[in-house]
């Protein structure tokens, strides 16, 4: 999955390289994808301040998204704002934004492709290091999330799931159907239940529990559990 993951940002980015017009340019990106390809077709047209600009966008897409976003996504919009930094001179801010992406993406793969000096991979791959010592806590996932599907950081989350302390976006795929976000900062507790107005709903395992039986009628004959009607002689 990683192969693939870097096959399609290298795809991604060599497009945006390649095809980018001034026209595209201007066009106010509207998700995640279009952000990061907008992003990176400023870096390499030498212009890191449009860049850094258009990143203060992300926070708000994010939210904003009609999909739960891939953690490669993330940690790439935040990889190459810190490239910008980079570019700027600014390798405090750049070292910074860097862990805060290989927090979200411990797994991603630095891009070649980014016009920054020669050693930015070699403190990128330093930094990877450095955070995976970092300790991490526990999430603290509700064992039972009914019939929503919760994804923090951009992976499927899971009662075990641990990450180093930071700030994450945290998106539900509530049962109404809609997908709900908030960024969430691991020092506060989580509660998912509030990106979801109408509750996080009854899990297909919960429901099949509570129509478990088998009753019987006052002839003796079995009921279905959950509908409670006769099933037969």
């Amino acid at each position: 999955m990683l192969d693939a993951r870097r096959r399609w940002l290298t795809a991604m980015m060599l497009t945006a390289g390649l095809s980018a017009s001034p026209a595209l340019a201007d066009e106010a990106p509207s998700d995640a994808h279009s952000l990061l390809q907008a992003m990176h077709s400023a870096l390499l047209e030498g212009q890191p301040e449009r860049t850094l600009a258009l990143s203060k966008m992300s926070k708000k897409l994010l939210l904003a998204g009609a999909e739960p976003v891939p953690a490669h996504v993330q940690g790439a919009i935040i990889m190459v704002q810190g490239a910008a930094a980079w570019s700027l001179d600014e390798q405090d801010d750049a070292m910074d934004t860097w862990r805060a992406a290989l927090r979200v993406a411990p797994e991603l793969s630095w891009d070649a492709t980014l016009p920054v000096d020669a050693g930015a991979d070699t403190v990128f791959e330093a930094l990877r290091r450095e955070v995976d010592g970092q300790p991490k806590t526990v999430v603290g996932v509700p064992a039972d999330l009914g019939a929503t599907r919760l994804y923090v950081a951009g992976q499927p989350a899971t009662p075990d799931l641990a990450l180093p302390a930071g700030s994450y976006l945290v998106q539900a795929a509530c049962p109404d159907g809609d997908l709900r976000s908030k960024w969430w900062r691991s020092d506060k507790p989580l509660k998912p239940e509030k990106l979801c107005p109408g509750g996080l709903g009854e899990s297909a395992v919960a429901a099949e529990d509570a129509c478990s039986g088998p009753t019987f009628d006052d002839f003796g004959n079995p009921l279905d559990p959950c509908a409670g009607v006769a099933l037969g002689d």
